[in-house]
């Protein structure tokens, strides 16, 4: 099998990592690496172990990202350079075209800009997944704060408190005084199968991703679009699994503020919250398991 990856990238350029949590959140330091971007791609190269594409696309990023990439040169397999932000739904379902026609890709990848690669050769154990479980249509790994918790091991949706990070940081509110769980060599984990692997690192059949029709127009510009299309995947028939030697930081939390078209507003939250019940006929944090189990009884 063939895995490609995309990277679909918006001011992840210098200035964006303005504070350094490695050593906690009440430890902020001044980051010795002000880019989020140099990060994510000089450690994606760093551990790559198999012939996989990369395909950029810079959706119209106003600092110096499409220098920061250009640099990389031919290590990069395509780079597209948007003229506007048009935001992750449109470009997905490009790019993962692009990678399953142009490149011969049976697995697209997608990882976002502000993330670390930590494990060399994630890539083969995310393809020798897929490989032996032939109903795995999303595969993810082990989402890691940047001072070494875990942020999440995969997610739960149709749970009695709602969407949840599994063995991670709450999904609202209840952070004061939330144990969290560090990472260290004596533990080790297995894989997670979950409702929804985490957006920012994650890998889905192509056969898969394209059966249950890619990511739904509804949910663009707002969030939501990957756990919609993680339970689309379930209701095929396939699995969703998080993998235990697949860690990575993500350093959301040490990112700079950035308005761009799928910023979290409290409209665009508020829209992507009513959405969810037109098209599921619950609400995502207060699911009603009667009504869930009326509209969904007989399905996977």
């Amino acid at each position: 099998m063939k895995m490609g990856c995309m990277l679909i990238n918006y001011n992840n350029g210098s200035g964006s990592r303005v504070v350094d949590f490695s050593q906690g959140l009440k430890s902020p330091r001044k980051p010795a690496e002000d880019s989020c971007l140099i990060p994510a791609l000089d450690s994606y190269f760093a551990t790559v172990i198999t012939d996989c594409p990369l395909v950029i696309v810079d959706d119209g990023s106003t600092d110096n990202s499409p220098e920061i990439i250009k640099r990389y040169g031919n290590r990069v397999s395509r780079f597209i350079r948007r003229d506007t932000n048009i935001g992750l739904n449109r470009n997905m379902n490009e790019i993962a075209s692009t990678l399953i026609k142009d490149f011969g890709c049976d697995i697209i990848c997608r990882f976002d800009g502000d993330i670390e690669f930590l494990g060399i050769g994630w890539d083969f154990r995310m393809i020798r997944y897929f490989d032996y479980n032939q109903k795995a249509g999303a595969v993810g790994g082990l989402q890691l704060t940047p001072y070494g918790s875990i942020w999440s091991f995969g997610d739960m949706l149709i749970h009695p408190k709602g969407y949840c990070h599994i063995l991670g940081i709450p999904t609202s509110g209840g952070h004061q005084g939330f144990p969290h769980i560090y990472m260290s060599p004596e533990y080790v984990l297995g894989n997670m199968e979950c409702d929804s692997v985490m957006g920012c690192l994650a890998a889905f059949r192509a056969e898969a991703f394209t059966k249950v029709g890619c990511l739904r127009p509804e949910f663009d510009q707002v969030r939501g679009q990957t756990e919609d299309l993680n339970l689309r995947l379930l209701l095929a028939g396939y699995t969703c699994v998080a993998l235990g030697n697949v860690p990575f930081i993500h350093r959301h939390i040490e990112h700079a503020k950035k308005e761009s078209c799928t910023s979290d507003s409290q409209n665009r939250i508020r829209t992507s919250f009513d959405i969810w019940p037109k098209l599921w006929g619950w609400h995502k944090l207060k699911p009603d398991f009667n009504a869930i189990y009326d509209r969904w009884e007989g399905t996977p």
